[in-house]
């Protein structure tokens, strides 16, 4: 049985497909194999977007939302880029309030320390989080939204700016 899976890297700039082999055999993790179940969290947070890129992962730059949240989750869950799904993801310079973003361990983290790890991510505190849970395994940002709120506010006068 084989599938498609995009790999990122952080030389290139483009993402690269390539076929791997999903396998259930005695090369498999001896973690997985001891925790059948793997544990789906969910962080719901907040951020200041101008001093970022945007939210997405982009191998220019690690000034991104997604980057340096995975830098955070990374240590409690013992990986260098865990995978991150978000419910929806902005441009650089647009703020964000009740994004959730999940991700997954094969080992039951308290809901505390990844909170506490998230509130270290930034330490400007241009991301905050407002809280971390645990969800059933089929829990996915994007896919299980039943809903998204957006507001746009738009300057309609003319700024100048003061400069020295």
């Amino acid at each position: 049985f084989f599938f498609w899976r995009a790999r990122r890297s952080e030389a290139g700039a483009k993402a690269s497909c390539a076929p791997v082999e999903e396998r259930r055999e005695e090369g498999e993790s001896k973690r997985r194999k001891k925790n059948k179940e793997r544990v789906t969290y969910a962080a719901t947070l907040g951020y200041y977007g101008s001093a970022y890129d945007g939210y997405a992962w982009q191998p220019a730059t690690t000034d991104t939302i997604e980057k340096t949240l995975q830098i955070a989750v990374g240590g409690p869950l013992g990986k260098d880029s865990p995978v991150l799904q978000c419910a929806g993801r902005t441009d650089k310079g647009v703020h964000a309030v009740g994004l959730v973003v999940t991700f997954y361990s094969w080992e039951d983290i308290p809901e505390e320390r990844l909170m506490r790890a998230l509130q270290g991510a930034d330490p400007r505190g241009h991301i905050v989080p407002y809280q971390v849970t645990k969800h059933p395994r089929s829990f996915h940002a994007t896919f299980s939204a039943h809903w998204r709120y957006y507001v746009y506010i738009l300057l309609l006068c003319k700024v100048t700016r003061v400069t020295d």
